[in-house]
Formats: C-alpha cells, sequence, structure tokens
C-alpha cells in the first residue's frame, strides 16, 4: 500500500498492474466510498482531486449502481459469432441467475452470493420451481463468470468474484451410465455393411459428435491417391437443430427450416484429424457409391427427380439430400437391431460410438490431453469430470498387475532359497 497524500485518499496497486483508489466524502444522507480505477498511481490521484473538487462544487452526483439483473439483460444478447443455441441458453440462463441474485448491485456481487445462486438452483431454480440437475447448474453459473469476467475487463467491476471461486465449491455432476460396445458388438454392428455402416466406422474411428460427421463436405477432406498415404479430415462445422422461436439463421438445411450448419459445438471442436490408409479408403467407397447414385438419377432423367449437393456433403440421402441427426438416429435404432445389439423398449444413441471411442482409447493408455483433443471436448478437465472413473479403474487394474507381478517375483526368491538350502 502506498502511503497517501493529505486528502488523496486510498490509493494501492492491484495484482493486474492497475491502480484503485478510494476516498470517504460526507453526504446529507451519510458517508459514501467512492472508487477510482487508472493505470498509473498519477492517473488515480488526479481522478481522486477531480472528484473532490466536484463535490466541493456540489457538483458531484451519485447514481444509483446498476443491478446484476440490468447488466445481463443488457450482456445476454452482446457478441460476435455466437451460434443461436448459445444466445438462447445465456438468455435462460441469465433469467435464472436474475430470479435469484438480480437484485444484487453489480458491483457488490461476491463469492457469498454465488453460493447463494448455486443453493437456489440446486432448490428451485427450474422456470416451474423444480430442482437443477448439477449440470444445468454449472451451466448457469459459467455464464456468470463469463459475464461478470466482461463486466471486469470494461472496469465495471474492481474484480471478478469468481476468482475466488474454489473448484471445491462448484457443483459435481453424477456420472452417467453410458452404453459402450464390446469390440464384439462392434463388429456385428460393422458386419452389417449396408449403407450406414461407413458413417459407423467413422464415428469409432473419430469419436465424431454426429453433427460433425454429417456436416462433413468432399473440401473438408484430403485423399491421397498413394494408398499407402494418411490423408486429412479437418472438422469446421457442424449441423445443428434450429430451437423454436430462434432467430432464423440463413444457411438453413431445409425439413421445415429446422436444421442449420453452424461452427461445432465449442471453440476447440475446430480440429484436424489424420485419416490412416484404412480410412482414407471408406471415404473413397463413400465417394465412389455417391457418383454413382448421381449418375443413376441422372440416367434416369425423370422431370421431379435430379441430383442435388452444391455444397458437397460426403453423407447424403436421396437426390443429394443431406443427412439430418434425427435420420442417423433412427438409422442407428434398424442397424443395431439387425446387428441384435439392442431390443425394442431400450434405444441405442448414436452417441454411444463417441463414448466408446474414447473408452477404449482411455483403457488403451491414451493421454486425457490427447483424447480431449481428438474429439474436441471443451477441456482437460471436462473429460476427466466424465470419465475419470475410467482412468481410476485402468489404475486399479495397472496396481493389481504390478502388485501379482512383485508377489511372483518374491515367491520365486523364497524357492530359490529354498532350493539352495
Amino acid at each position: 500500500m502506498e502511503r497517501r497524500a493529505q486528502g488523496e485518499g486510498t490509493i494501492y496497486q492491484r495484482a493486474d498492474g492497475r491502480w484503485h483508489g478510494r476516498i470517504r466524502l460526507e453526504f446529507p444522507s451519510g458517508h459514501k466510498r467512492i472508487g477510482v480505477y487508472g493505470k498509473t498511481r498519477g492517473e488515480v490521484s488526479r481522478k481522486i482531486r477531480d472528484v473532490m473538487r466536484k463535490h466541493h462544487a456540489k457538483e458531484l452526483t451519485i447514481t444509483k449502481p446498476q443491478a446484476l439483473r440490468d447488466y445481463l439483460e443488457e450482456w445476454w444478447p452482446t457478441g460476435n459469432n455466437i451460434k443461436t443455441s448459445s444466445y438462447l441458453t445465456r438468455k435462460m440462463n441469465c433469467e435464472r441467475i436474475s430470479r435469484a441474485i438480480g437484485n444484487i448491485p453489480l458491483n457488490e456481487v461476491s463469492v457469498r452470493h454465488i453460493k447463494t445462486l448455486d443453493n437456489h438452483l440446486r432448490e428451485k431454480g427450474g422456470k416451474h420451481g423444480q430442482g437443477l440437475s448439477a449440470s444445468s447448474r454449472k451451466q448457469a453459473l459459467a455464464i456468470l463468470r463469463t459475464a461478470l469476467g466482461d463486466a471486469h475487463a470494461e472496469d465495471r467491476i474492481s474484480q471478478n468474484p469468481f476468482s475466488k471461486w474454489r473448484r471445491a465449491d462448484a457443483p459435481r455432476s453424477q456420472h452417467r451410465e453410458m452404453r459402450v460396445l464390446s469390440m464384439d458388438e462392434q463388429s456385428k454392428l460393422l458386419s452389417l455393411n449396408d449403407k450406414w455402416t461407413p458413417a459407423w466406422k467413422i464415428q469409432l474411428f473419430t469419436g465424431n459428435r454426429i453433427g460433425e460427421t454429417l456436416a462433413l463436405t468432399w473440401d473438408d477432406l484430403d485423399l491421397p491417391e498413394d494408398e499407402k498415404e494418411n490423408g486429412l479430415l479437418r472438422i469446421n462445422k457442424a449441423i445443428h437443430r434450429r430451437i423454436i422461436n430462434s432467430a432464423v439463421n440463413p444457411d438453413w438445411l431445409g425439413y421445415g427450416a429446422k436444421y442449420y450448419l453452424d461452427k461445432p459445438k465449442t471453440k476447440t471442436s475446430t480440429r484436424e484429424v489424420v485419416l490412416p490408409p484404412f480410412f482414407v479408403q471408406v471415404f473413397k467407397d463413400v465417394r465412389k457409391s455417391q457418383e454413382a447414385e448421381a449418375e443413376r438419377i441422372k440416367e434416369k432423367g425423370e422431370k421431379d427427380e435430379a441430383w442435388s449437393n452444391p455444397k458437397g456433403f460426403v453423407f447424403t440421402r436421396f437426390l443429394g439430400e443431406p443427412i439430418t441427426p434425427d435420420m442417423a438416429w433412427d438409422s442407428m435404432q434398424t442397424s443395431a437391431k439387425k446387428a441384435g445389439l439392442i431390443s425394442d423398449s431400450k434405444p441405442l444413441p448414436v452417441h454411444s460410438l463417441r463414448h466408446t471411442m474414447i473408452t477404449d482409447r482411455i483403457m488403451d493408455g491414451t493421454p486425457l490431453e490427447k483424447i480431449s483433443k481428438a474429439v474436441g471436448h471443451s477441456s482437460v478437465a471436462f473429460t476427466a469430470d466424465v470419465y475419470g472413473h475410467l482412468t481410476k479403474e485402468m489404475s486399479t487394474e495397472v496396481a493389481e498387475a504390478s502388485s501379482r507381478s512383485v508377489e511372483r517375483a518374491v515367491r520365486f526368491g523364497e524357492l530359490q532359497k529354498l532350493a539352495k538350502s
């Protein structure tokens, strides 16, 4: 803390390098503390003197601090290149936050209020008063963290209270049981060799979200002519479902304007995947089949049937139209039933193929950092949160195997001693 001059107030340098000054002034309604910020100590000192001059001249007006509710209402629609679904997710969560702590002045939100919010969301945070799951609460807190981070960057608040928020205080999601296909089940699914088999192969190899795979276009692929060379797959978009009453996206894919192309789910979802020769050939076979189908339609020559795939989608249906996630879901159930993997009462989500790939890689000993990057998770922490139990199981297996090895070595040593005696 710097020594202050007479009447200068308190001036100190923050951890982020900026300077903060406070001064206590008397008003008819009582005393108030006024805070100012600056890049240097001198700048803050000048601002404090200006505040004092205005106060003595009775020109200083104290406005009521902005409430968190008003700030969030102003904040949630802002930002560039945000998906439609993200806008609506922001809005929904900002409303949840406002119902709980919206009346708190923006510059007074603290860790205590964050805990109050989390408790409220857990007990009755839903629109109809129902409690929210840990994942929904984590989402709301993440949005509040981002909003307050923007407020801090704009000097609306002196510190983001989440800087003091402990990870241990964050909601913990319950581990959900996920269907993972065994090697035998994977073999049964892929042995069908039907028109969907190439897509299931790609899912099991890449761990893509199904919307990412269905959004692939031929210009996303580098397929070398040499059958021994690796290829390259670029994931830079996904097929998303339009949410009811959301703004119209200019890149509709049809089907009643239900689906559209947009960026993948997270910032880290844009990625590249190396394609071994086997999968280069998978894509070449898909292209060959697609070209044959386009030629068949052309030769058929009917008026209302013309092949059209202007965007160059890799996976298409009928006359070149893109395939949507709903169609993939239905086809997965058909394929899974044929392969004897499911009954009518318990469907097999397409996402199970993503879970299967991740699980197999973890059990193979692939580091979580590499897996997280390969499948486009938002962070390694997310991968660890969802799949961490598998690493513990794997560690237990390794420990047990190591223990057995050491025990065998000890017994072998003891037998050698007996033999010598």
